[in-house]
């Protein structure tokens, strides 16, 4: 559009021109020649100069034509150059937005992270889970399948699974109505103790579980 609007004026001028201008310079070259002539007592110019003078009317020719072709290639070059700046800018906005969904899956996974690996340390400072949040816990568990891979889904259910148990065998031992002294209990606090250990065996583990979900350039 402003390569046309500009176009128009200049080639409008070009065309009103184009025949009149040569004659109008070789007018004044005559009106030119008649002057000299007179000045030098009515004696000619030499042929030479003559030729040189009506050849310039040819180079403005030229020029008028490289004019005309030149703003009629720019007309046809524009669509191009506009259309490849619109898809560079286009690709950059897609970056833009890649960028940014990366980052937010990023930032889901590294919650589920932080959540599950606080309920791990609660196990392994306390032998408790008073302190953790459970029910942050349990929310964290149930998003990761929409996150994380299978393998990854499987073993974050596992470690609920025996969190759960833990809790159960708590409240069988410590709880409301807790178990007497005898076989049962002293079987209960064997496996509590077994799940613990497990538990807190995933400390180490799980960072390495999780390794090729946390690096942002692997997302």
């Amino acid at each position: 559009m402003p390569v046309s609007f500009l176009r128009l004026p200049v080639l409008e001028l070009i065309e009103n021109t184009h025949g009149r201008f040569p004659s109008l310079l070789i007018h004044c070259d005559r009106y030119h020649i008649t002057s000299i002539q007179r000045r030098k007592g009515g004696k000619g110019l030499k042929g030479q100069e003559i030729v040189k003078r009506v050849n310039n009317t040819g180079m403005v020719n030229s020029l008028l034509n490289f004019i005309k072709e030149l703003f009629c290639l720019i007309e046809e070059i524009a669509p191009i150059a506009i259309a490849i700046f619109a898809g560079r800018i286009a690709y950059q906005q897609y970056q833009v937005q890649r960028y940014k969904v990366k980052l937010d899956l990023f930032e889901r996974r590294m919650k589920i992270y932080e959540n599950i690996r606080s309920v791990l340390i609660n196990v392994f400072h306390y032998a408790s889970l008073e302190k953790a949040d459970m029910n942050n816990f349990h929310m964290c568990v149930r998003h990761s399948k929409f996150l994380f891979d299978k393998p990854t889904r499987d073993y974050i259910f596992e470690i609920e699974d025996k969190v759960l148990e833990f809790q159960r065998i708590q409240m069988f031992l410590f709880g409301p109505g807790s178990l007497p002294e005898g076989e049962t209990r002293t079987l209960k606090a064997v496996l509590q103790e077994e799940i613990m250990m497990w538990l807190i065996n995933q400390i180490t583990v799980f960072d390495e579980k999780f390794s090729n979900f946390m690096a942002i350039n692997k997302i």
